[in-house]
């Protein structure tokens, strides 16, 4: 999957002074990223948002902080709000219309890639008209609620209502936001209806904070307004009724879940494809080699369905965050286990600098034509056949002699389909490290011929010794082998 964040892409389509829409995009820039192996292109930010609210809550402190940071000749004209406080479902006036992104979808298709939009199932604008039109389904306070907690509740424009904002119970509110009340049936049929609407226009969804509306989250995080007003915990779950809604008329349409708190399991069962492993990321960013393998121990099937990612729209650039060297090794891990690998636009060419969601342009870097290429080589590999129809096994590296603690800092697993094999091995920290590896092989021939697909190298192994010693590897810091070899 390849994350796109459309408003500030679009510009790169502008022509003659024309103001950029989804039309302008030329099938070369798509059938560039289908080269590539993408099978999922997630638009993100692609609905209509509200200019009062960005007026209102896009210029406090700490984002204008966060603008110079990122953006540093930012001017007012940039700041368009988030995407993820949405006005209504429909294409944004500045990128097109739902017709031009039901014909961008066929076009996707057309090219063997599916389209992912964004659905944002626990909160809207915080000037959504909707707040006028059905203001029930969201979650609603008092004048004290309001009085003790002004930074959580707001009232509507009238003073009619009183309302929540959005949030995460362990992070303050995001005021740009009205939070939706989940346990009312008005507000559920809303949120099922919405889907309905968007999987008409493209194959498949990235829920933001979908684990927020798990019913035992929700009523932890809402106990008193809930409580306050008689709502009680449903029986089903929001998830399961809606995807089986969605279902019933789009047998194929995707769920990703945007998901934290080890819930990613219990989405799974209620129907998601994918989930979030946030788990591997944090691993990937503080953990040593051990640490990381022991989270692939997990069961198969969660393997599988798992989503993993080295940046996104809300965690750092990925060179920022880990360094260059570390960051290749850390996207050979994602993009050669099993489950679903997700890149952000600009991760290929090694940008350093995160964009704020509510910036609508971002800084020129230079391009890092070696990371382009690793990403690239490593894109093809991705597209074998060994690694999408093989078997993934995970290998426990041995010492490379008595005293030598180092293999603890390999990563290693094994490909195979028929007679051919994909051994990935990742020296996953700083320092110089030896390992061997057993390998289970028939001994069919006096020798192996071991193709290196990163380095271009190849090395001739004799099978008895293979076989007897096992392979021996020798890597400096964050450096990988991937051989590709026949048996």
């Amino acid at each position: 999957m390849y994350e796109i964040n459309t408003r500030v892409k679009i510009k790169d389509f502008t022509k003659n002074g024309t103001p950029p829409t989804l039309r302008l995009i030329p099938d070369s820039y798509w059938q560039k990223l289908g080269e590539l192996g993408i099978d999922l292109i997630w638009l993100m930010g692609i609905w209509q948002t509200s200019p009062l609210a960005c007026e209102k809550y896009c210029f406090t402190p700490g984002l204008i902080h966060d603008y110079s940071e990122s953006l540093p000749d930012w001017n007012y004209e940039d700041v368009i709000g988030s995407p993820y406080a949405i006005d209504t479902y429909d294409v944004h006036k500045n990128l097109g219309t739902n017709e031009d992104l039901i014909n961008l979808k066929k076009k996707l298709n057309a090219m063997g890639m599916k389209l992912i939009l964004d659905f944002v199932p626990n909160h809207m604008s915080a000037c959504s008209g909707l707040l006028y039109q059905i203001p029930e389904i969201f979650m609603i306070g008092d004048e004290n609620d309001r009085i003790q907690r002004p930074d959580s509740f707001f009232a509507r424009d009238d003073n009619e209502y009183i309302f929540a904002h959005g949030r995460d119970p362990y992070f303050d509110p995001w005021e740009d936001t009205v939070q939706i009340n989940c346990f009312h049936d008005k507000a559920c049929s809303f949120l099922t209806d919405s889907l309905l609407k968007i999987a008409s226009l493209c194959d498949g969804v990235r829920c933001d904070m979908a684990m927020l509306l798990l019913k035992d989250i929700f009523y932890k995080t809402w106990k008193l307004q809930l409580d306050k007003r008689g709502f009680i915990k449903p029986h089903e779950e929001f998830w399961a009724i809606a995807i089986k809604k969605v279902r019933n008329e789009y047998k194929d349409f995707l769920f990703i879940a945007e998901t934290y708190w080890d819930t990613g399991w219990q989405l799974q069962q209620l129907g998601f494809n994918f989930t979030y492993d946030k788990e591997l990321y944090d691993r990937l960013r503080h953990g040593s080699a051990n640490h990381i393998q022991s989270h692939f121990l997990a069961d198969s099937t969660y393997q599988k369905k798992s989503a993993r990612f080295i940046e996104n729209h809300d965690e750092g650039r990925a060179v920022s965050i880990f360094g260059t060297k570390k960051s290749k090794a850390a996207a050979i891990v994602i993009t050669t286990i099993q489950g679903l690998t997700f890149f952000q636009d600009g991760q290929y060419e090694g940008k350093k600098k995160k964009l704020p969601v509510q910036l609508g342009r971002e800084w020129k870097e230079p391009v890092q034509k070696d990371l382009i290429q690793f990403y690239h080589s490593l894109l093809r590999i991705r597209q074998s056949t060994i690694l999408q129809s093989g078997k993934w096994n995970l290998i426990q590296p041995g010492p490379a002699w008595s005293g030598n603690f180092t293999h603890y800092n390999f990563l290693i697993w094994m490909w195979v389909h028929n007679n051919a094999y994909l051994l990935i091995t990742i020296n996953y920290s700083g320092t110089k490290s030896q390992c061997r590896i057993s390998l289970n092989l028939p001994d069919t021939s006096p020798f192996i011929i071991f193709n290196d697909l990163l380095g271009n190298m190849s090395y001739r192994k004799e099978t008895r010794d293979l076989l007897y010693n096992g392979l021996y590897i020798d890597r400096e810091g964050y450096e990988s082998h991937i051989f590709y070899f026949k048996v």
